[in-house]
């Protein structure tokens, strides 16, 4: 009975001092709406209403008006953040986005191939580190600069802009051979930097509504809806601490997919410490998955089946029309339920089948739906995203804007390079 009574109390008390910690965090983020400098690391919540800054990035990328081809040069949080919204916002009529992250010949022989047949204006080369000695950035970017110069001339050099910390020595020499240089907070960790120069160069280059996306990133920190973030934030607490350590964000939208991606670096990174601010052993990380609707025939056996420990995040669209099909085909003879069916139907069918499993089987579980796929939607999303990974981070009581782990495999890269 002692046992019982301990861990009871020692819950209940937990739980109040995290409700406290929430509320504690809201009224600091409020308190940082007027922000005007970068001496804080939840600056990158409020850089999208940095008219100044982003006003500059946009000027600044005015000779790049006819691109049709943008490369991307970075890794982890720096080049995420723009495949998430590229692949969530693509249209038809959007430039094409090359991403070059890992050490891989296929990608830099695909660079190759691609610009044997596009000409000098149609490309841009954004590069993106934020110390400027990134081991896989500087890498391919040396590979890729080499290819351009060959391929065009010492014109190639005006089609390149790199992104990072100002006065790092990567940013002097790319200054002094006259390539564009923007800065980024320096501040602001990769992981959280999608609404600095880091996203927002190369997501005004392929052509998105920046502006709608940093009005809807704005929109994410009212009151009511920084009410909701400290809700999610403490649920997920309260899951970790019940055992719950692995976060699903399930969606039934392909095009979401990429976003579940950044959202998990920028969990994992943010969350996946070992020790707390106070230096005591912390044993709360959060394990972030993917999963698609293409899963329902696969993984989510082993969810629905009764598996522990997972929380699962549903994100998805309301339905837009994509059409009826006939009320009668030799296709649909065996399925009649379909006959005569909006695709728009089936697919709510299959979401509610979903959650209604979800309850049954008594799994946690809540549910995000956007209105549409839209700029403001999806920064309102992003935003949010960060917002509630630093509620964690303060709840927990550990740091969400360092990553010793990544710096420890960087050190013993740098070590054996030497050799």
């Amino acid at each position: 009975m002692q046992s019982d009574f301990s861990n009871t109390y020692s819950q209940k008390h937990f739980e109040a001092e995290a409700l406290v910690r929430s509320r504690e965090y809201t009224k600091f983020i409020k308190g940082l709406r007027k922000m005007t400098d970068y001496t804080l690391h939840e600056a990158s919540l409020f850089v999208p209403g940095d008219t100044e800054y982003q006003v500059y990035i946009q000027s600044s990328l005015k000779p790049f008006k006819n691109v049709k081809h943008v490369v991307l040069v970075g890794i982890g949080g720096s080049s995420l953040g723009t495949e998430a919204v590229y692949h969530a916002l693509r249209t038809e009529k959007t430039p094409e986005l090359h991403v070059i992250d890992s050490i891989e010949h296929d990608s830099i022989q695909h660079f190759s191939s691609l610009i044997k047949s596009t000409a000098l204006n149609e490309i841009a080369v954004v590069i993106l580190s934020k110390s400027g000695n990134t081991t896989e950035t500087v890498l391919n970017a040396t590979l890729v600069t080499e290819l351009l110069v060959k391929r065009y001339g010492k014109d190639a050099v005006s089609r390149i802009i790199y992104v990072g910390n100002a006065e790092t020595p990567l940013m002097k020499a790319c200054e002094a051979r006259g390539i564009l240089t923007i800065a980024m907070p320096e501040i602001v960790g990769g992981r959280y930097s999608v609404f600095t120069a880091v996203g927002m160069v190369p997501l005004t280059l392929l052509k998105f509504d920046v502006s709608a996306m940093r009005e809807g990133a704005l929109s994410a920190l009212t009151d009511a809806n920084l009410k909701l973030i400290e809700k999610r934030a403490h649920t997920l607490v309260q899951h970790a601490k019940n055992g719950v350590h692995t976060v699903n964000f399930f969606t039934f939208t392909k095009r979401l997919s990429q976003i579940g991606y950044w959202y998990r670096q920028l969990l994992a990174e943010s969350i996946g410490k070992g020790k707390t601010r106070a230096g005591e052993p912390f044993c709360n990380q959060l394990n972030p998955v993917v999963t698609t609707s293409a899963d329902l025939h696969s993984i989510a056996e082993l969810y629905l089946g009764g598996y522990k420990g997972i929380y699962t995040r549903f994100v998805s669209m309301r339905d837009a029309e994509a059409g009826t099909l006939p009320k009668k085909h030799w296709l649909t003879e065996n399925v009649p339920s379909l006959l005569g069916k909006k695709v728009s139907a089936v697919t709510s069918a299959i979401q509610t089948g979903v959650l209604s499993a979800y309850r049954e089987q008594k799994l946690p579980y809540e549910s995000i739906t956007l209105s549409t796929i839209s700029p403001s939607e999806v920064g309102f999303l992003l935003s949010s995203l960060m917002c509630e990974v630093m509620y964690l981070g303060y709840i927990f009581e550990i740091n969400p804007f360092e990553q010793p782990s990544v710096e420890l495999y960087k050190k013993h890269t740098r070590t054996a390079l030497q050799k």
